[in-house]
């Protein structure tokens, strides 16, 4: 009925019967031989379908992912790798002078999130020669500055201001100091503090500090 090729047969002795109502081919369990019977009998049967083979799933070829490429800093600029950004420290300015400077380095003074970034940024700047007493301050601009008399600091990255470290008895003079500054104490005792401060915006400080992503 399949229509395949006739081209085995297992008929068992004296058949097939060649009568009329033996038309159909059947099986004997006993022994496996076969005979003609009558198509109208009702008996067991047994169907025949083809394998359906599973697709083969495509080949894929194994890849290795290259490590990623370390971030760098330009030249003479400082990198650090808690933050991923570089950090350059540039000497006398206004703040406003300061933040066009960096602004050309394509960056903005830097924005401090954690006393880890902030020690970081102190200890890239130079210590004061003492000699008898460690009372002396370096005063650094960063792109901390207010608008509202105190009432709210920003960064002038436009990140987030989730750290202030402010020294003792700051900010104060409301109105008249809006910028914002690092302070660091000379190492004395092995101690390096960075702590802020706000400072009038025009006055020329000894430092300030530019900072942008590493690539």
């Amino acid at each position: 009925m399949d229509k395949s090729s006739f081209s085995f047969n297992n008929w068992d002795k004296g058949q097939p019967q060649n009568t009329s109502n033996t038309n159909c081919g059947a099986i004997k369990f006993s022994y496996g031989k076969w005979i003609a019977d009558d198509c109208l009998k009702l008996k067991p049967f047994i169907c025949m379908a083809k394998v359906k083979q599973a697709p083969s799933p495509p080949l894929t070829l194994a890849t290795t992912t290259p490590p990623p490429k370390p971030k760098t800093c330009p030249e003479s600029w400082t990198l650090s790798k808690l933050t991923g950004f570089c950090y350059k420290v540039y000497f006398n300015s206004t703040w406003a002078d300061a933040e066009t400077l960096c602004v050309t380095q394509n960056s903005h003074l830097a924005s401090i999130h954690s006393i880890e970034e902030g020690l970081f940024i102190a200890n890239l700047l130079p210590n004061i020669n003492m000699i008898d007493y460690c009372d002396d301050i370096v005063q650094t601009w960063i792109g901390l500055y207010t608008q509202d008399n105190n009432a709210h600091y920003y960064w002038t990255d436009g990140t987030p201001v989730d750290y202030l470290f402010w020294a003792v008895n700051q900010p104060d003079y409301t109105g008249i100091e809006n910028c914002g500054q690092l302070r660091k104490y000379p190492v004395c005792g092995g101690t390096v503090l960075g702590d802020f401060n706000n400072f009038r915006c025009n006055n020329v400080v000894q430092h300030f500090v530019c900072k942008k992503p590493a690539s």
